[in-house]
This record gives C-alpha cells, sequence and structure tokens, in this order.
C-alpha cells in the first residue's frame, strides 16, 4: 500500500467515524510536537479512543500519565489509525520536531 492509498483509507475512516459516533464522544486535535503532551485525559466513562495519525511522522503514545518518550513508547505509524480500549489518559509525542495533525475521538 502506497502513501496515497493510506492517506484516503484514514478520510474514509475519519468520515466514517465523524458521521457513525454518538453526540457524547469527544473529539480532540492537535499538533504533536518533540515534547509530551496529553492527547486526551483519563475518564472512567470512557470506552475508547480512536487516534490517527495524519502526519508522516511516527508518534507514540504512553498510558496513565507518564510522560511519552520518542522511541520506548507505543508506536501510532504515520498516516495510520488505532483503536485504544483504555479510560487512561493518554500522552503523545512525535518521532523529531513538528508531526502535524492528530485526531483523538473518544468513545463515551
Amino acid at each position: 500500500m502506497d502513501s496515497q492509498q493510506s492517506k484516503d483509507i484514514l478520510k474514509l475512516v475519519n468520515k466514517v467515524l465523524n458521521k457513525d459516533l454518538s453526540r457524547a464522544s469527544k473529539k480532540t486535535t492537535l499538533t504533536a510536537s518533540n515534547s509530551s503532551q496529553v492527547l486526551v485525559k483519563e475518564n472512567p466513562n470512557r470506552k475508547g479512543v480512536w487516534i490517527s495519525n495524519l502526519s508522516d511522522k511516527k508518534a507514540f503514545i504512553s498510558f496513565g500519565g507518564e510522560v511519552a518518550v520518542d522511541a520506548s513508547d507505543s508506536l501510532i505509524g504515520s498516516a495510520s489509525s488505532a483503536y485504544i480500549a483504555t479510560t487512561e489518559e493518554i500522552r503523545i509525542i512525535a518521532e523529531s520536531g513538528v508531526a502535524g495533525k492528530i485526531i483523538a475521538v473518544e468513545l463515551l
């Protein structure tokens, strides 16, 4: 699968998510950088989080308030998405420099 196909799939997934999510779901958009930042806060009422990395850089995530560290945490590849079933806080850091747009949709 080439880069354009990956981007097209991400667009389709995000379109479906945005259309089908309940009104109680919450969408967060941020620009990941080379410093750890909170993507979503802890939420005991959440079922999970759909994270889309719309950049051309890898992004790394950590759970439970731990500082995200490049290359030592869970990976969200460039131009890819992942569903994570967690109620914990999720932090994110870019592979190097500014990674670009990261979207997180909390499913409540």
